[in-house]
Protein backbone atom coordinates (compact mmCIF):
# COMPACT_ATOMS: atom_id res chain seq x y z
CA UNK A 1 0.00 0.00 0.00
CA UNK A 2 2.97 2.66 0.40
CA UNK A 3 4.68 1.66 -2.33
CA UNK A 4 1.19 2.52 -4.32
CA UNK A 5 0.98 5.99 -2.80
CA UNK A 6 5.08 6.22 -3.31
CA UNK A 7 4.47 5.94 -6.75
CA UNK A 8 1.04 8.16 -7.19
CA UNK A 9 3.35 10.34 -5.53
CA UNK A 10 6.07 10.66 -7.77
CA UNK A 11 4.32 11.03 -10.97
CA UNK A 12 2.30 13.85 -9.50
CA UNK A 13 6.05 15.40 -8.92
CA UNK A 14 7.16 14.52 -12.45
CA UNK A 15 3.59 16.26 -13.47
CA UNK A 16 4.15 19.62 -11.52
CA UNK A 17 7.91 20.04 -12.75
CA UNK A 18 6.76 19.07 -16.19
CA UNK A 19 4.00 21.96 -16.15
CA UNK A 20 6.57 24.54 -14.34
CA UNK A 21 8.93 23.51 -16.93
CA UNK A 22 6.97 24.14 -20.17
CA UNK A 23 5.28 27.04 -18.80
CA UNK A 24 8.33 29.03 -17.77
CA UNK A 25 7.29 32.30 -19.83
CA UNK A 26 4.15 32.80 -17.09
CA UNK A 27 6.17 31.51 -14.76
CA UNK A 28 8.86 34.01 -14.61
CA UNK A 29 6.59 37.37 -13.76
CA UNK A 30 8.46 39.64 -11.11
CA UNK A 31 5.35 41.74 -10.06
CA UNK A 32 8.50 43.93 -8.39
CA UNK A 33 9.94 45.01 -12.35
CA UNK A 34 6.38 44.37 -14.61
CA UNK A 35 8.11 46.53 -17.11
CA UNK A 36 10.59 43.69 -17.39
CA UNK A 37 7.85 41.21 -18.54
CA UNK A 38 7.63 41.64 -21.86
CA UNK A 39 11.84 41.16 -22.10
CA UNK A 40 12.00 37.92 -20.27
CA UNK A 41 8.73 36.75 -22.50
CA UNK A 42 10.91 37.50 -25.78
CA UNK A 43 14.29 36.29 -23.39
CA UNK A 44 12.09 33.22 -22.85
CA UNK A 45 12.17 31.92 -26.40
CA UNK A 46 15.69 31.02 -25.77
CA UNK A 47 14.99 29.13 -22.70
CA UNK A 48 15.00 25.52 -24.42
CA UNK A 49 18.77 26.01 -26.05
CA UNK A 50 20.11 27.67 -23.32
CA UNK A 51 19.01 25.00 -20.77
CA UNK A 52 20.05 22.01 -22.81
CA UNK A 53 23.45 23.63 -24.32
CA UNK A 54 21.90 22.63 -27.94
CA UNK A 55 21.47 24.53 -31.15
CA UNK A 56 18.07 22.97 -32.48
CA UNK A 57 17.53 24.47 -36.02
CA UNK A 58 13.42 24.51 -34.77
CA UNK A 59 14.41 26.42 -31.79
CA UNK A 60 16.81 28.90 -33.36
CA UNK A 61 14.13 31.15 -34.79
CA UNK A 62 12.03 31.64 -32.22
CA UNK A 63 15.15 32.55 -30.05
CA UNK A 64 16.24 35.00 -32.78
CA UNK A 65 12.87 36.47 -32.88
CA UNK A 66 12.89 37.03 -29.38
CA UNK A 67 16.29 38.91 -29.17
CA UNK A 68 15.36 40.74 -32.35
CA UNK A 69 12.17 41.84 -30.70
CA UNK A 70 14.27 42.91 -27.70
CA UNK A 71 16.80 45.09 -29.85
CA UNK A 72 14.15 46.69 -32.14
CA UNK A 73 11.33 47.15 -29.84
CA UNK A 74 11.68 46.84 -26.40
CA UNK A 75 15.19 49.04 -26.26
CA UNK A 76 13.87 51.82 -27.91
CA UNK A 77 10.62 51.65 -25.28
CA UNK A 78 12.85 50.78 -22.06
CA UNK A 79 16.09 52.68 -22.64
CA UNK A 80 19.44 50.99 -22.95
CA UNK A 81 20.02 51.06 -18.71
CA UNK A 82 16.21 49.41 -17.76
CA UNK A 83 16.58 46.87 -21.13
CA UNK A 84 20.06 45.90 -19.95
CA UNK A 85 18.65 45.83 -16.33
CA UNK A 86 15.41 43.62 -17.59
CA UNK A 87 17.87 41.25 -19.68
CA UNK A 88 20.48 40.40 -16.79
CA UNK A 89 17.46 40.18 -14.18
CA UNK A 90 15.69 37.33 -16.56
CA UNK A 91 19.43 35.74 -17.57
CA UNK A 92 20.55 36.01 -13.86
CA UNK A 93 17.01 34.54 -11.99
CA UNK A 94 16.03 31.93 -15.04
CA UNK A 95 18.96 30.81 -16.88
CA UNK A 96 22.32 30.87 -14.38
CA UNK A 97 20.39 29.16 -11.78
CA UNK A 98 19.24 26.42 -14.31
CA UNK A 99 22.69 25.79 -15.18
CA UNK A 100 23.96 26.38 -11.17
CA UNK A 101 23.60 22.61 -10.31
CA UNK A 102 25.41 20.88 -13.10
CA UNK A 103 28.32 23.83 -14.28
CA UNK A 104 31.00 25.37 -12.40
CA UNK A 105 30.46 28.92 -13.66
CA UNK A 106 27.24 28.93 -14.65
CA UNK A 107 27.57 32.41 -15.58
CA UNK A 108 30.56 32.21 -17.45
CA UNK A 109 28.54 29.01 -19.90
CA UNK A 110 24.89 31.19 -20.18
CA UNK A 111 27.78 33.98 -21.76
CA UNK A 112 28.91 31.77 -23.61
CA UNK A 113 25.49 30.22 -25.02
CA UNK A 114 24.05 33.41 -25.42
CA UNK A 115 27.02 34.96 -27.41
CA UNK A 116 26.51 32.43 -29.89
CA UNK A 117 23.30 32.76 -30.05
CA UNK A 118 23.56 36.81 -30.79
CA UNK A 119 26.10 35.40 -33.78
CA UNK A 120 23.65 33.17 -35.38
CA UNK A 121 20.62 35.99 -34.77
CA UNK A 122 23.11 38.47 -36.29
CA UNK A 123 21.53 40.43 -33.30
CA UNK A 124 23.87 42.99 -31.32
CA UNK A 125 22.65 43.96 -27.76
CA UNK A 126 26.34 44.87 -26.99
CA UNK A 127 26.72 43.53 -23.25
CA UNK A 128 23.21 43.32 -22.39
CA UNK A 129 23.63 39.21 -22.02
CA UNK A 130 27.79 39.72 -20.65
CA UNK A 131 27.05 39.45 -16.47
CA UNK A 132 30.41 40.69 -16.67
CA UNK A 133 30.03 44.08 -18.58
CA UNK A 134 28.76 47.36 -17.18
CA UNK A 135 25.08 48.22 -18.19
CA UNK A 136 25.57 51.06 -20.35
CA UNK A 137 23.54 54.66 -19.81
CA UNK A 138 20.66 55.77 -21.86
Amino acid sequence: MGALINAKLLVLIVLAVAAIDSNVSSAERDPAHPECNEVSDNLHKCHHIVKNDTFVKPKIPKCCEGLRTIKTKLLPKLGATKTCQCVRQCVVIHFVTLQSTTVDNPATKVNATFSKLLKICKVDLGDFLNLKAPCPPN
